[in-house]
């Protein structure tokens, strides 16, 4: 697809030189060195003005891109830890409740410290009852057991999988939507 642009605009140019050369404009030109105040001036203030835009422009999109960053390295964090979690009880013979109970602490933490962020940015229309959904279902599925210790065996690994895998999913969809605003 770049060929054809690239393509597309060598032979735009050849037909410009082409039509340049054909009616002879070059012969027509005539190139003034008298300096009008007027024009001076004119040139000076749309310079200013364009140069002034496109800081203004730079600096508001730099301004939102930084927002972004926040917003999408606490999803990161929810989602690292959400990963933790899986591989802990994916290569651990026994789980120790008050760690996992320690790690669902700071996903919400994240989640929590996320939800005002986009409160603070005006972000507050994205939806964040999903991704709560999904964080709640996973605290209630990896620390609702009686003992302090479980062993492996004992737990229904393939749905705390699928909660951790939802939790991630989840996280995912929301740096998505907040990439495109």
């Amino acid at each position: 697809m770049t060929y054809f642009f690239i393509i597309l605009l060598v032979l735009a140019s050849v037909y410009l030189i082409y039509f340049v050369i054909e009616y002879a404009w070059i012969e027509q030109l005539k190139i003034s060195y008298e300096l009008v105040p007027v024009d001076a001036i004119g040139i000076i203030i749309s310079s200013a003005i364009t140069l002034w835009i496109g800081w203004f422009i730079a600096k508001k999109l730099t301004e939102q891109r930084f927002e972004k960053e926040y917003l999408i390295k606490d999803l990161n964090l929810i989602e690292n830890k959400a990963c933790e979690l899986k591989a802990l009880f994916q290569n651990s013979v026994s789980i120790d409740i008050s760690y996992t109970s320690a790690v669902n602490n700071e996903i919400q933490s994240l989640f929590n410290r996320l939800s005002k962020t986009l409160e603070i940015a005006g972000m507050s229309s994205i939806s964040m009852s999903d991704l709560s959904n999904c964080i709640n279902e996973l605290y209630r599925d990896t620390t609702d057991f009686d003992a302090s210790q479980i062993a492996v065996e004992s737990v229904d690994l393939q749905m705390i999988f699928a909660r951790c895998d939802n939790v991630i999913i989840e996280g995912r969809k929301l740096v998505m939507i907040i990439n495109k605003d």
